[in-house]
């Protein structure tokens, strides 16, 4: 089985500039898809920071998510699983309003706004959306009970790069991590390693901070 991951697409990022939006089409149109299809891959899983705005969403920026990333999710059968990100919600200290649960139905996006493991063709895998302080002694707790070795999420570690030359020295110890053989995170938009941490980036550039970086999905 192969997964995809993708992060941090920021719908409406820049104000919602169409220039931007176009540009995002044709990494999904001409990119994205075209190599899931030619690789035989049929499950997505998103990390986080699915739109840009946290507390609305433009009429348009919602059209060109449903037409360019969620409608041919449906169409083609893919198996779509969204963590929420902290664009992904209007509060600092809740996910239970987010913008996937407000936006879509269940039946047509699994997302996660809770600590979740869900098993891959066998394999469990720990799904970790924004931690905050309403679901921090939540998320410890699921960390340390469940079976797996592996953990997809949204996350604030200090000590990882924040950007290309910066440190990040905010948020959660990576000691806090290091049952898990292997932990995949959006929120940091440069991709990097640090121990067995690996931010992953944005698939595509966003600001002029991410110029000559390498983007992309894994």
């Amino acid at each position: 089985m192969k997964i995809a991951l993708v992060t941090d697409t920021h719908w409406g990022v820049r104000n919602d500039a169409h220039h931007f939006l176009n540009y995002m089409g044709k990494f999904y149109n001409n990119i994205f898809f075209p190599y899931l299809e030619e690789n035989g891959i049929d499950t997505i899983i998103h990390l986080g920071d699915i739109v840009d705005r946290r507390k609305y969403i433009n009429y348009v920026t919602l059209r060109h998510l449903k037409d360019t990333f969620i409608n041919p999710i449906i169409e083609k059968g893919y198996d779509l699983h969204v963590i929420i990100g902290n664009h992904d919600v209007p509060y600092k200290n809740t996910n239970e309003i987010n913008s996937m649960r407000e936006i879509f139905s269940e039946h047509k996006v699994k997302s996660y706004w809770e600590p979740e493991t869900v098993q891959f063709d066998g394999t469990d895998i720990c799904l970790m959306p924004w931690i905050n302080n309403a679901n921090y002694a939540q998320a410890i707790d699921h960390m340390d009970k469940t079976p797996a070795q592996v953990l997809f999420g949204h996350l604030e570690i200090a000590g990882c790069l924040m950007m290309r030359g910066q440190h990040n020295e905010h948020g959660m110890s990576k000691d806090q991590f290091s049952k898990f053989d292997l932990v995949a995170s959006g929120h940091f938009h440069t991709g990097s390693v640090t121990d067995n941490i690996t931010y992953l980036g944005t698939p595509y550039e966003l600001t002029w901070s991410d110029y000559q970086d390498p983007k992309g999905f894994h």
